[in-house]
């Protein structure tokens, strides 16, 4: 497989919930050894509800693992050790689901400058030896630090608001132009999706026919009981549950998982 990074132009675009309904469809759904990161600081809405409420927020918890940990061991041509830098998902033995905090350096100098950011861009190309396949919750904006991961990523999942403006300033930037010109695959993804407005899937494809396509568009629909799992630091367990789930048992969460699952496919 790949290196995925899913980014947004701007904050509340629900990038950290795709995140970590797409991981743990790969991972759980699909049986693919796959990794989690992200590039913020550490215990943002991605570590805490995959490690679950009893997680104690402090610094020494990421002492010896993290991104921090892993660009130590590629600085110290130690790299082959880059799985005890991460938080294995699930049960110990045979998790097909692995963790990478992100950051613990309270500082803008963290990857920060022209060399730093080629470390981290290398960094991510290293650990797509040892996973099948690579999640990356980035920064939302256009910062330097967020271009050198979209860089360094083969495939670019870019959420949007369902809102026609967000979603034209967004296509029509230079940099997703020049990442398309390097031969990245771009997909659109609409969190929380709300079928019944103007600005559907169908109507979406009609307005930008010329800059997307239906293989490049996905939608993860609102659903309460994941965003109460997020917040209840839940959302591993819930998500199993709803892979779990059979046909039997499926109830109105059905287009929800439904519409994770058929995304997740695409990166595959």
């Amino acid at each position: 497989m790949s290196v995925t990074a899913l980014w947004s132009p701007m904050h509340g675009a629900y990038t950290t919930a795709n995140t970590l309904a797409l991981a743990v469809c790969l991972a759980e759904g699909h049986d693919i050894k796959t990794l989690v990161t992200q590039t913020h600081f550490s215990l943002n809405n991605l570590e805490m509800p995959l490690m679950g409420k009893q997680t104690i927020p402090n610094d020494d918890l990421f002492d010896d693992v993290g991104l921090d940990m892993a660009t130590m061991l590629y600085k110290s041509n130690r790299f082959e050790k880059v799985e005890k830098a991460t938080i294995k998902i699930g049960d110990p033995k045979d998790a097909m689901l692995s963790l990478l905090p992100g950051t613990t350096k309270q500082n803008r100098e963290t990857f920060d400058n022209d060399e730093e950011r080629l470390v981290l861009k290398k960094v991510i190309r290293e650990l797509d030896r040892y996973y099948s396949a690579i999640l990356i919750d980035t920064n939302a904006g256009y910062g330097d630090q967020t271009q050198a991961v979209l860089e360094a990523s083969d495939n670019i999942v870019v959420c949007l608001r369902q809102n026609k403006q967000m979603i034209a300033d967004c296509i029509n930037h230079p940099m997703l132009g020049k990442l398309k010109e390097k031969g990245k695959n771009i997909f659109y993804l609409f969190g929380e999706y709300d079928e019944m407005s103007k600005m559907n899937l169908n109507n979406i494809r009609k307005m930008f026919r010329s800059q997307m396509n239906r293989e490049q568009l996905g939608a993860i629909p609102y659903d309460t009981g994941y965003r109460d799992a997020i917040s209840e630091c839940n959302a591993y367990r819930y998500l199993v549950r709803s892979i779990d789930l059979t046909d039997e048992d499926l109830d109105d969460g059905e287009s929800w998982w439904y519409e994770v699952d058929s995304f997740a496919r695409k990166l595959i």
